[in-house]
């Protein structure tokens, strides 16, 4: 899955790297390490801040008494609930940058706002750079001159402060993100990378290190288009972000919380948990479970026919498939006392009757979506192997329940939901990877080959989407009116939520561009609180639904 940039004609781009001090948190640890391991990039010089040497790295603000509880709140969410090591902890980093050249600089801070100096500056642009990159928010900066042949770029992490505590606190579900060109004397700031993160109930720090980590790789993933399309890789069309028509939900509250605050905050997180938790034991039992319905507009959920899981589990990603004039469904099967998912298929008839569900594939691992879909006379299956760190096809030796592994397309990566077209003499494949071992909820990527076996070749605008509202792959792509749509899931207000129907408009070895244009919103009236796929085959629709159980068989 390399990127083949290192092949490219043109030569690398001369990058220097600016640090406020050499002490760093690890996400920027994380984008020096990327950027100095790409192709595309040359790092041709550290500027270091010496003006602050002597500082301490703790954020000033949240030292005395009066944020007493905020610090003790930070310490019991990073023991309770981080599995790793905290995002924002600072360590020496000169073993990372020793082998670049060294450039000691005095900035000059003003009140909130810091700038160059003359002298500085000259220096800065004594070095031919095409980009100046700076580890830090582009809140930093006040007016700046130009730097760097494509300006200085800098980052933001939420909108407010402190990153992702009041959106959690406040229930607010999504977190923006992105990579900016500051502004400086020759143009005005814009956004040249942005995403949407998903919020989260209970813990600001899980969250906050989810965002930052995924915010790490907007530097490199921008400075190898900008290699490989010129000035291009800037412009709006090239630049993922959310749609610019839709505002994000914004959290009243701001800045490091005093102790009433904090007090307020506290208790409203665990009522929120509380809650939460006399939801699932006490007031519903919820569970994933699969509807379908012959006929209609497949874009409607109304009049569907429920199929409910056994108790004590779940099923989803429903999958149909018509051979020889009937119809099946392939889905996950989810025992709780198994704790992973199997493969099976039913048969389901106009009359609503149902067959018995067969076992067609169980492993060591769990399973889940499996993605259908025919190639040269076979049938193939392409279901979820994320805890196997593999993308794994299997070939159908005898339908609907004998199916051997064929190939493994990928390995060494957490994917999920991968999800196959064949459209203009090539195969493309949407994929949802996480970083880090983190969740792989808010970005999809895509790949190209000339055959559903690969060698697959990664986009050079892969993830083409990073926005937890629209991004993990929701089932088969379809044409519908002349359009090709694309499923996504919406993993905003909780995973599953609801499904973004998103329209292809350009698609090809170089461009990708989608815009959404429906929504399917779970119905709460129905006891629904999610509703994460969607697939036909022949006049057969098929949901998945995350639903209150109910004595309903057939909904309105």
């Amino acid at each position: 899955m390399q990127s083949e940039l290192a092949n490219h004609a043109h030569p690398p781009l001369r990058v220097g790297i600016l640090l406020d001090s050499i002490n760093q948190p690890r996400w920027a640890h994380e984008t020096i390490r990327l950027v100095s391991a790409s192709p595309a990039v040359e790092i041709v010089a550290i500027f270091l801040d010496a003006s602050l040497l002597d500082r301490e790295p703790d954020d000033p603000e949240v030292k005395g008494w009066s944020h007493l509880f905020y610090r003790a709140f930070c310490r019991f969410d990073k023991s309770k609930f981080l599995d790793g090591p905290d995002i924002l902890q600072r360590y020496d980093i000169s073993d990372l940058v020793q082998e670049f050249p060294w450039h000691e600089i005095r900035l000059v801070h003003d009140g909130e706002d810091t700038t160059f100096s003359a002298a500085d500056a000259t220096h800065i642009r004594e070095q031919q750079l095409d980009v100046l990159l700076f580890s830090g928010e582009k809140g930093y900066w006040g007016p700046i001159p130009r730097l760097a042949r494509y300006g200085l770029w800098a980052f933001q992490f939420g909108d407010h402060r402190p990153p992702a505590f009041w959106e959690v606190v406040e229930g607010i579900p999504t977190i923006p993100s992105g990579l900016y060109i500051c502004a400086d004397e020759e143009t005005e700031e814009r956004q040249i990378y942005g995403s949407v993160a998903p919020g989260d109930n209970i813990s600001p720090a899980v969250i906050r290190n989810h965002i930052y980590l995924k915010t790490a790789r907007f530097a490199v993933r921008k400075l190898e288009q900008l290699h490989r399309f010129g000035p291009r890789a800037l412009e709006p069309e090239l630049c993922p972000r959310p749609d610019a028509d839709e505002s994000l939900p914004s959290p009243k509250g701001d800045g490091t919380p005093n102790n009433l605050q904090m007090t307020w905050a506290f208790s409203r997180l665990v009522g929120g948990f509380l809650k939460g938790v006399y939801k699932r034991k006490v007031d519903m039992e919820a569970r994933w479970d699969i509807a379908f319905r012959f006929g209609g507009d497949p874009l409607d959920i109304s009049g569907l026919q429920v199929i409910s899981p056994p108790k004590g589990g779940f099923w989803a990603d429903p999958f149909p498939w018509r051979h020889e004039g009937r119809y099946y469904i392939f889905f996950e099967e989810l025992m709780f006392s198994d704790e992973k998912g199997i493969l099976r298929v039913m048969e389901v008839k106009r009359d609503g009757s149902v067959g018995e569900p067969v076992t067609i594939l169980e492993k060591d691992y769990h399973l889940s979506y499996p993605f259908l879909f025919e190639w040269e006379g076979e049938l193939y299956m392409l279901p979820e192997t994320m805890q196997n760190n593999t993308i794994e096809l299997y070939r159908c030796v005898s339908f609907p329940d004998k199916w051997e592994l064929h190939k493994v397309l990928m390995e060494g990566v957490k994917a999920v939901d991968a999800t196959l077209l064949q459209r203009d003499g090539r195969w493309w494949m949407f994929v949802s990877l996480a970083v880090n071992n983190g969740e792989a909820w808010d970005e999809v990527s895509l790949f190209f080959a000339d055959s559903p076996f690969g060698p697959w070749t990664p986009h050079p605008c892969s993830p083409v989407r990073s926005d937890v509202r629209a991004a993990r792959p929701g089932g088969w792509l379809f044409e519908q009116d002349g359009r090709l749509l694309r499923p996504a899931q919406d993993c905003s207000v909780c995973y599953g939520y609801a499904l973004s129907i998103n329209e292809v408009t350009r698609l090809d070895t170089e461009h990708y561009e989608e815009m959404e244009v429906q929504r399917i919103l779970p119905r709460p009236e129905l006891g629904e609180m999610g509703i994460h796929t969607i697939n036909r085959a022949g006049d057969l629709i098929v949901f998945d639904r995350f639903a209150a159980r109910t004595k309903r068989e057939k909904l309105p």
